[in-house]
């Protein structure tokens, strides 16, 4: 599958992504990648706790910028629960530790989860 294959994919499993990060994904094909798969799990797991994207959850692709130290940022990946009575903190601990399972290190330092 191609880079442009990929980010295509990636577009079909978000609601929202910073054209700024378009870019930056298409020239690091490592962490395209890695974000792909990640992205494909955290429908896969959704799907199993029964939560449906645009129903139930959105998920945004946007860069966290560290307003404390100047040049730091990171691609964030933000799960938006549009549905009450999700444990936002466990749902955040399964989704890092997937992240820790699936993602190489380089793609896990690139990379900060939100759950609101």
């Amino acid at each position: 599958m191609s880079s442009r294959e990929k980010f295509e994919k990636i577009i079909e499993l978000v609601n929202e992504i910073d054209l700024e990060i378009v870019s930056y994904l298409l020239y690091q094909p490592a962490i395209l990648c890695g974000i792909l798969r990640f992205l494909e799990r955290i429908h896969e797991f959704m799907r199993i706790v029964g939560l449906r994207m645009n129903e139930h959850f959105l998920i945004e692709i946007s860069r966290w910028i560290d307003c404390e130290v100047d040049g730091w940022s990171y691609l964030q990946i933000k799960i938006k629960l549009l549905e009450r009575g999700v444990d936002k903190f466990v749902l955040l601990k399964s989704l890092i530790s997937m992240a820790t399972q699936i993602l190489p290190e380089q793609t896990r330092r690139e990379i900060v989860i939100l759950v609101e």
